[in-house]
């Protein structure tokens, strides 16, 4: 049934009628030509058989000579038009036919390497269940809001990015990242529109919609890619839209030499520059279909083409290497102070804080099991910490900013502990009680799973990897050491990292910056190539980039470079190997006689076939 299905779709495309009569006329030709009182017939079949494979050829070219754009088939119809006028229609015939036939098998081709970009849409979810009076109705997606409480059921895809506020669920985001195994997703969790809900009803708070979610961007974004020219693509152009006058000019060389017309036709056939006109976007479109399979947004061929040149990459640290989620990793009470007492007293303060500190703080305590009651006049000192009021008493959480101020009574011991812990590579806060120390809090970042691996692997490809980042030295030092990484530059300001990239870059490096938050958008529109972590990435770092990871998946990042070398590799080989060197062979064959105008026209769609089926080989692995 499959089978049958496929034949028929075939069919409905009116290119494989063209291809079907035009190959049905050229051998009732050869069979009337058998007999020479039937060769007017034959002539007759061979024109229309012509005129069916070959008017979409020269029409096309006509066009493109009336709006001064030439394309790659005006040689070739030279070849009909001048096997016409010889009167050599079946030659004709056969050259359209062949042209036709290779045009359709290319364009299979090409809608195979498309797939994966054309499958996005279809990805999105036209409806969703949103929470209304107490219950969910079914509303088309347009219709859903930032916050709105989202209901997907077993089996359902999901149509928001979002949080998910309650149940527990197995979900497939194969589509959206490359991810083949299903993950197990909690409450508290972070899902994608267009990723498969596997097993149980899920309760999702709407945090992005649209064209703002992570499905959105990778749609919008592809397509943008899509229409770029990068400017070796327009020197490709170029160079086919020259190749036309130099292949006119020998080929009257060739006829004058010889005297014969055929060769001539022959050598109008084989030179026609769809091979390189075909070498660089067949190449970029597979490559672009395989990097949204992975879950990697590129805003166009030139930053692919940029990154295989990279040899230099620099790294932020909180949210990309590390999670940019601290840890409470100490609670330490001082002056006879309770460690839990100590903990709630922080954790009261922090309570509505957005910072990922204060969010640390109150997750530390309700794994204690602590009740946090809510403080009263809140008041966040910049760079230092916050104030607040409770049980008529003032709570202060924060740095060491606030003892030069000389409002609190901070102990020897207390200074002592803070610059251990600070030695290490941790951030430390105290916790006050009016004027009183009653603790210091510790905390640090994590690591992410795959970031030596992913590190390691970039090595191999990269010469150099620097960390840059506003932290400490001490904490810049721990990350740099536990990653491997030899170079680091700490307590940098956003206009300190860009001006490390200009630094380096004075010394002939070709720089990509990675970052995540809204403080590295300068860094990433700066580096010749910019790359985001899409799921923690505020608007404007994405913004700013030119790449982005849809998950926070270091992992990607050597699939990003190995995939932008090996498109560089295929562009090359279509380019030297196809579009030149073949053929120049085959014009020269022409030239000598050796090749015929069907035989020229073989010859010349095995080459532009050739071109697509290397740049298909960019479809293939993980």
């Amino acid at each position: 049934m499959i089978v049958v299905r496929h034949k028929l779709s075939l069919l409905s495309i009116p290119k494989s009628y063209e291809m079907a009569i035009g190959l049905g006329l050229i051998f009732l030709s050869l069979l009337f030509y058998r007999f020479p009182s039937l060769e007017l017939v034959g002539d007759i079949l061979a024109i229309i058989a012509a005129v069916i494979c070959g008017k979409s050829i020269v029409l096309d070219t006509l066009k493109g000579v009336i709006k001064g754009k030439l394309n790659a088939d005006e040689l070739i119809t030279l070849a009909i038009v001048g096997s016409f006028f010889l009167g050599e229609y079946l030659i004709a015939a056969e050259i359209a036919f062949i042209t036709t036939m290779g045009a359709f098998l290319e364009d299979k081709v090409v809608d195979r390497s498309r797939k994966a970009i054309g499958e996005l849409s279809s990805l999105i979810p036209h409806e969703a269940r949103i929470r209304h009076e107490g219950d969910f109705a079914l509303v088309p997606i347009s219709q859903v809001k930032i916050n709105d409480l989202v209901l997907v059921k077993l089996g359902e895809e999901i149509p928001v990015d979002g949080i998910i506020i309650s149940g527990m669920s197995s979900v497939s985001e194969a589509s959206l990242t490359g991810e083949s195994k299903p993950l197990i997703k909690n409450s508290g969790d972070f899902v994608y529109a267009g990723a498969l809900n596997m097993e149980g009803a899920l309760e999702i708070k709407t945090l992005k919609i649209g064209k703002q979610s992570a499905l959105g961007r990778m749609v919008t974004l592809t397509e943008e890619a899509l229409k770029e020219k990068t400017p070796v693509m327009r020197l490709a152009d170029r160079y086919a839209s020259w190749l036309t006058p130099i292949v006119l000019f020998f080929t009257l060389v060739v006829f004058l030499l010889t005297g014969d017309i055929y060769r001539a036709i022959a050598v109008l056939v084989v030179a026609c520059p769809r091979s390189l006109v075909l070498a660089i976007p067949t190449a970029l479109t597979a490559a672009l279909g395989k990097a949204v399979k992975q879950g990697i947004l590129i805003r166009g061929g030139v930053f692919l083409n940029k990154a295989a040149e990279v040899d230099t990459i620099l790294f932020d640290k909180s949210g990309t290497l590390t999670l940019g989620k601290p840890q409470v990793v100490k609670v330490i009470p001082l002056n006879g102070f309770n460690r839990e007492n100590l903990l709630l007293l922080a954790a009261i303060a922090e309570k509505f804080s957005e910072h990922p500190i204060g969010q640390a703080i109150v997750r530390e305590a309700k794994k204690q099991f602590l009740v946090i009651p809510d403080p009263q006049d809140i008041r966040v000192v910049p760079g230092k910490g916050l104030v607040v009021n409770y049980n008529g008493s003032n709570i202060t959480v924060g740095n060491t900013g606030f003892l030069r101020d000389g409002e609190f009574k901070f102990s020897q011991e207390a200074r002592e502990i803070s610059t251990k812990e600070e030695e290490i590579g941790r951030t430390t806060f105290f916790v006050a009680e009016d004027q009183d120390i009653r603790g210091i809090i510790s905390l640090e970042d994590v690591i992410r799973d795959e970031t030596l691996v992913s590190l390691a692997s970039l090595k191999k490809i990269v010469s150099r990897v620097i960390l840059l980042t506003g932290d400490n030295y001490e904490s810049a030092y721990k990350v740099a050491t536990e990653t491997g990484i030899g170079e680091f530059r700490a307590k940098l300001l956003p206009e300190d990292k860009v001006n490390t990239l200009l630094e380096l870059r004075s010394e002939g490096l070709t720089i990509a910056a990675v970052g995540d938050g809204i403080n590295d958008a300068p860094l990433l529109a700066s580096a010749d190539v910019g790359i985001a972590m899409g799921g923690s990435g505020s608007h404007l770092t994405l913004e700013a980039a030119s790449v982005v990871l849809l998950k926070d998946d270091l992992a990607k990042l050597p699939v990003f470079f190995k995939l932008a070398r090996d498109t560089k590799a295929i562009i090359r080989q279509n380019l030297f190997f196809f579009a030149i060197a073949y053929n120049l062979i085959a014009f020269l064959l022409a030239s000598l006689g050796y090749l015929n105008p069907l035989g020229g026209a073989i010859v010349h769609n095995i080459a532009s076939f050739a071109v697509i089926l290397n740049s298909r080989r960019l479809l293939r692995g993980k």
